[in-house]
């Protein structure tokens, strides 16, 4: 009995669970109707569960349906979604915030006026939302006696717009609890992808592959075991910022190398920067003292934020980087990029740039302005433009493969 009290009290396990049951039929013995309400009391638990495993899964993606239907200027069913969600995760500000932009859209001032106070009161912090929103500009105005009628967040100042955007501000969580930024020392993760036929008696090339903002490494690995690589190991680190927002209604964990999310601001990016391309530096040394790798410089590749970051590791050190590949890659002026170019001249590194022509989140004209720079500092490199958007297409494969396998 000591015992049986003992697993019940500590809360069993499910292999506990099974203990539990063999004792107590050992010593006591089930009747039949203990049998039957324990069955029941199993099927009853396990629907309870399915279901709201089912429903977490249907309110997880609600608000991620909500932001496509919204990009997709599909208002109403972007409303329908981000209630949906609202009811399960009422705190959540951001999805008032949405909601107040798809109302106003709609041309619903009182409920977007509802949506508007409601995200100030949760104390919502990405007032640049409310700031960039010109429809909900325009509607504060034209219905100004409405808004002052709901709240005295709309009161104030003359203009009702101007008085709503400083009670966010004075609400918001940043202004009464205003941040410091200071640096940090942590353990970061990456992830590998060993090659076919994989043997620790070997020696293989290393890449060091880097995702873009709001993705994560895995999704990187997936794209790169395409290339079925049998002389390469290639390691995939976390970026160091966590997106917050991102990642809890994606339901997965995502990531930046710019820190977004933690609101640090411009003034500090040359350091984010700079501490970012360390983290990503220091995982080489990390690999060639736990992996089987050659002591030849490694090939960095990264796509989107991952192919900018790529391009200030090979400037930044290139005794360490033989060559980049930036796919679609973005480029910030703070990374001085085109400033350390010297750099990669002078160790006679090279460059791939892929790019697509209908890139609409880096458009195309970046990839050929690093090329003018790359040519300017006479670095050697290969251009591929294709058609598409932002994401290498299956045309440039080969192109992508072919390089890795000549560095």
């Amino acid at each position: 009995m000591a015992k049986l009290a003992d697993a019940l009290y500590s809360g069993c396990s499910i292999r506990k669970d099974v203990q539990v049951q063999v004792l107590f039929r050992a010593r006591y013995g089930q009747t039949r109707t203990m049998r039957v309400f324990s069955l029941a009391f199993c099927i009853l638990f396990s629907f309870l569960f399915n279901n709201s495993l089912l429903r977490s899964q249907e309110l997880r993606s609600a608000f991620q349906k909500g932001r496509d239907a919204m990009q997709s200027a599909s208002y109403a069913e972007a409303i329908m979604h981000f209630e949906q969600w609202s009811k399960a995760m009422p705190r959540d500000a951001i999805c008032h915030a949405y909601l107040a932009s798809c109302h106003a859209r709609m041309n619903n001032p009182q409920k977007a006026f509802q949506s508007m106070i409601s995200t100030v009161q949760l104390g919502f912090d990405d007032i640049y939302l409310f700031e960039a929103d010109t429809v909900l500009q325009t509607m504060v105005t034209k219905h100004a006696k409405l808004a002052i009628s709901m709240s005295s967040m709309f009161t104030g100042h003359n203009d009702p717009w101007i008085a709503f955007l400083h009670a966010a501000h004075n609400q918001a969580p940043a202004r009464r609890f205003p941040f410091a930024f200071a640096e940090q020392n942590r353990i970061g993760r990456y992830r590998i992808l060993f090659p076919k036929g994989y043997d620790t008696t070997r020696r293989y090339s290393l890449i060091l592959l880097l995702h873009g903002n709001g993705l994560d490494p895995a999704f990187m690995l997936d794209w790169a075991m395409s290339f079925d690589l049998s002389s390469h190991i290639i390691i995939a680190p976390e970026a160091p910022y966590f997106k917050f927002n991102e990642s809890v209604h994606a339901g997965t964990m995502k990531f930046s190398g710019r820190g977004e999310d933690q609101r640090i601001p411009d003034s500090l990016d040359d350091e984010v920067i700079n501490h970012t391309a360390e983290w990503y530096h220091s995982i080489i040394a990390h690999a060639r003292i736990n992996l089987p790798i050659t002591e030849k410089p490694a090939l960095v590749m990264g796509f989107s934020q991952g192919g900018f970051f790529s391009t200030v590791l090979l400037t930044r050190y290139p005794e360490t980087f033989s060559s980049a590949i930036t796919m679609c890659g973005s480029q910030y002026p703070s990374g001085k990029v085109i400033e350390h170019l010297k750099n990669a001249k002078a160790f006679n590194r090279d460059m791939l740039i892929v790019h697509g022509k209908q890139d609409t989140t880096v458009p195309f004209a970046v990839a050929e302005q690093l090329a003018d720079a790359l040519k300017q500092a006479e670095v050697n490199y290969s251009f591929v433009s294709f058609e598409g958007g932002h994401w290498p297409s299956a045309d440039v494969l080969d192109d992508i493969l072919s390089w890795v396998k000549s560095h």
